[in-house]
């Protein structure tokens, strides 16, 4: 801080809720603030001169959209994904992250943040360096690399013969949601689990839930009618029938271990999810990138049909104002998620698969693992639906082919030439996107 301080630079440091600190006493040099939480960050980039942060991938998307140089620390999690969320803008110079062993530009290894180019193109930052230096902005060797990963499972290791176990059945029977009685959902301020309540409230059940910290999602759902507590105990479970948990519940969580200590009934985010769904047809969206996008635009897309889906978004539809609806038509729309195998519960009538990558490889181990995965998720259709693939990316195309195979209908979509539906002729008009779609080779929409 004194440092930064002596050398002219301000520093606005966001923390996280529950994170922030008193910086030291800096006396006349420039101010070092310390904010648990912004919520104008559009000030916050205009004003940014140099941003260091994790790379999430919204993260690294809004500072390219925005042009701001930036150093990156990826989170140590998972397979490494923060890293690859920022590969190709470190390469085209946007950008230096703490994982890199080389410097784009310079070519020399480790560099610091002086001798390496955080540049985006903008010319005063090719000019000015920052002041301080030659102190580095690594924080040692990655650390994802070292992190051990689950070894790829045995056959028939859970209900999937070659899949990774979990400690629920993403094939067995989902209960309906008038079976699950009283629902108390742990971590229910989550993008997926509040989701899930706004759903069980709009079938009329009774729904608690708790999380760790207060947060306005929490008032809006004690306003939806949800009974939400701030922080977790055992005595919230009084009375409830069903809990509701995402995999991000640990096993020594004092109301998960007290509903399994009560044998109450431990539904999965996704399980829960299904019973809201029963009785309407279901549209899931799963792949690797593009889930919440594509899950929104068909929803937007429904309802500009003059119809009342219900939806469950990983992400606010802005023009809802919420991530969840129980609409009064018989569609519904949900983003599947891939990551833990959960996508297997929905049994839809059409499942849209946007890509097929080599994520999420702590839980499956292999690529090949992850593949096998996204055919059962096929096989889970429903007789006389329809998968839906993209067909200019190797993974989901290798799918559809696999899926055809087995007598599936597919169809697929892109700018690939063999596409069944193909679409050409892109181009931004205002606030529009046009183009020519061509199905089976004609041009019939644009």
């Amino acid at each position: 801080m004194r440092e930064l301080s002596d050398a002219g630079i301000q520093v606005l440091h966001v923390t996280g809720r529950g994170k922030a600190f008193d910086p030291v006493d800096l006396g006349t040099g420039a101010p070092y603030v310390v904010r648990e939480y912004v919520d104008r960050m559009d000030l916050a980039y205009a004003a940014a001169d140099l941003v260091v942060s994790r790379a999430g991938a919204g993260m690294v998307c809004e500072l390219t959209a925005v042009g701001l140089p930036a150093i990156y620390v990826p989170l140590p999690i998972g397979n490494g994904e923060q890293r690859f969320n920022v590969t190709d803008v470190v390469g085209a110079g946007g950008g230096w992250s703490s994982t890199t062993r080389r410097s784009p530009r310079s070519g020399s290894a480790r560099c610091s943040c002086r001798s390496s180019t955080t540049a985006t193109g903008s010319p005063r930052w090719r000019r000015r360096p920052p002041p301080w230096g030659t102190a580095t902005a690594t924080n040692g060797s990655p650390t994802w690399s070292r992190r051990p990963r689950r070894a790829p499972p045995d056959p028939g290791r859970g209900p999937m013969s070659g899949l990774p176990a979990t400690r629920f059945d993403f094939e067995g029977p989902v209960p309906s949601a008038d079976e699950l009685g009283r629902v108390h959902l742990i971590a229910i301020g989550g993008a997926g689990v509040s989701g899930v309540a706004r759903l069980l409230l709009a079938r009329g059940l009774a729904v608690s839930g708790s999380d760790a910290k207060d947060s306005p999602l929490l008032d809006a759902l004690r306003a939806e009618g949800a009974t939400v507590h701030v922080g977790h105990d055992p005595v919230y479970l009084d009375g409830v029938d069903t809990v509701v948990v995402s995999s991000a519940i640990r096993e020594d969580n004092v109301e998960l271990a007290h509903a399994r200590a009560l044998g109450l009934p431990v539904l999965h985010r996704s399980q829960a999810l299904a019973a809201a769904t029963q009785g309407q047809r279901v549209a899931a969206v799963a792949g690797a990138n593009g889930k919440t996008t594509t899950t929104s635009m068909l929803t937007v897309a429904l309802q500009g049909c003059g119809v009342d889906p219900s939806f469950a978004i990983g992400g606010e539809l802005a023009k809802a104002a919420t991530n969840a609806h129980g609409g009064s038509g018989p569609d519904f729309v949900v983003e599947a998620d891939e990551s833990d195998g959960s996508f297997l519960v929905y049994h839809p009538t059409v499942a849209v698969v946007t890509n097929v990558q080599p994520d999420h490889l702590d839980h499956y181990g292999t690529f090949e693992q992850v593949k096998a995965a996204y055919l059962a998720f096929a096989r889970s259709i429903r007789p006389g639906g329809l998968l839906v693939a993209c067909a200019d990316d190797a993974g989901s195309r290798e799918l559809a082919e696999r899926a055809r195979a087995d007598g599936l209908r597919v169809l697929t979509y892109g700018e690939a030439e063999d596409a069944d539906v193909r679409v050409s002729d892109i181009r931004s008009a205002g606030f529009a996107v046009i183009a020519t779609l061509h199905e089976q080779g004609s041009p019939t929409a644009r």
